[in-house]
């Protein structure tokens, strides 16, 4: 009996160095699996700030360009200036220009303003940019607006928008503005009527992560911002 417990005993003593390693193995996978879930919850989280920040970008940069758009024709006799007082160039860059007075009283003393689409030289980034004219005497009210003496100067960068991989063509947010009349109610109230209305489609940031996925026809729409200009009916 002694020497059959002192056989089980020998059998049973220690661990075996696959076992070792077997369990070596399980533990680092653990481990590495941890990592991996870290590492994937830590760039989800970097993507929804940086989608949201985007998508925070455009709205405000929609509003402000909204305030000054509406401007637009405000206060000028069009039996005399029959302008055009209010341009969409779909160029490079795409562009808006348009042309008010601050009182009707005072005629002698318009204002110019533009909105663009600016990429940069390397192509890598997309600026909204408000434009004022270089020379404030060239805006008139029967200047060319956009070919306007003296040319341009960025006033304002509304919001900036970079490439998150440069390989791939769909990272920067597209951009198409248009200009047409339509049936709308300027600042949402009153009558409907016909108005000039400017109309810009942007990319939110979950179309543009569609589009950075390979999708060619991704379901989910732009973002489309109507705006319309109650001075120039």
């Amino acid at each position: 009996m002694q020497r059959l417990n002192s056989k089980i005993f020998r059998r049973s003593a220690g661990m075996s160095l696959v076992s070792l390693m077997i369990g070596m193995l399980i533990s680092m996978l653990g481990v590495l699996a941890g990592f991996m879930l870290y590492q994937n919850m830590v760039k989800v989280t970097l993507q929804s700030r940086a989608d949201a920040a985007q998508d925070g970008q455009l709205a405000s940069a929609m509003l402000s360009l909204q305030l000054d758009l509406q401007a637009a024709g405000f206060g000028i006799d069009r039996a005399t200036y029959p302008g055009p007082h209010l341009i969409v160039t779909n160029g490079a860059p795409q562009t808006i220009y348009w042309r008010y007075l601050e009182t009707s009283t005072d005629p002698d003393e318009p204002k110019c303003k533009a909105f663009q689409v600016n990429d940069n030289s390397d192509g890598d980034a997309r600026k909204l940019e408000l434009l004022e004219p270089k020379t404030a005497a060239s805006c008139t009210l029967d200047a060319p607006l956009a070919t306007l003496v003296g040319g341009w100067n960025v006033s304002n960068t509304l919001a900036e928008f970079k490439k998150t991989d440069a390989t791939k063509v769909g990272s920067l947010p597209q951009v198409v503005m248009s200009l047409t009349t339509t049936k709308c109610f300027p600042y949402g109230l009153g009558t409907a009527d016909n108005y000039k209305t400017v109309t810009i489609s942007v990319d939110g940031a979950a179309r543009r992560a569609a589009i950075d996925s390979g999708n060619a026809a991704p379901a989910i729409a732009p973002s489309i911002y109507n705006f319309c200009i109650p001075n120039i009916p």
